[in-house]
C-alpha cells in the first residue's frame, strides 16, 4: 500500500488567494490574486482578462456597480 499517494491535509495549509468575479448584471469578469501589489514584478495590466494581484477583492463592479459574485479559486501550484 506504499504506493498510494495521499491527498494533501486541510489542515496547516493556507487557503488559495485566487478569486474570480463575476458581474451577474453587466457580465464584466476579473481574476484576482491576493497580495502584495507592490512586490509583484510583472503586472499584466494591459491585457482585459489578466489577473491582478490586489490586497483586497473589490465588492462591486468597476463597470456597473453591482454586487461580485466571487468564486475561490483551489490552489494547483506544487510546493
Amino acid at each position: 500500500m506504499s504506493n498510494f499517494i495521499t491527498p494533501p491535509s486541510p489542515f496547516g495549509r493556507k487557503s488559495s488567494p485566487f478569486y474570480v468575479c463575476e458581474c451577474p448584471k453587466c457580465g464584466c469578469r476579473q481574476a484576482y490574486e491576493l497580495g502584495d501589489p507592490d512586490s509583484v514584478v510583472c503586472v499584466g495590466d494591459g491585457e482585459p482578462d489578466a489577473m491582478k494581484t490586489v490586497e483586497r477583492i473589490p465588492a462591486v463592479c468597476p463597470k456597473c456597480g453591482a454586487k461580485w459574485k466571487k468564486t475561490h479559486l483551489p490552489d494547483l501550484r506544487v510546493y
